[in-house]
């Protein structure tokens, strides 16, 4: 995410990025809404991943 740190952009959290490239980018038409939705489902995959490491820990 390199466009970020162009922009001095110092936001880790994986739905704060989302967010922003939406209101940067998506809002602006110079990206498409599905790269938002992905950034979302990768989001979700994460948290589905710390939930079953926890049960199998």
């Amino acid at each position: 995410m390199a466009f970020l740190f162009k922009n001095e952009i110092k936001e880790r959290s994986h739905f704060c990025v989302a967010r922003y490239v939406e209101s940067e980018y998506v809002f602006n038409n110079k990206l498409d809404k599905k790269f938002v939705l992905f950034l979302d489902s990768l989001r979700e995959c994460v948290i589905e991943f710390y939930k079953l490491s926890h049960v199998f820990s």
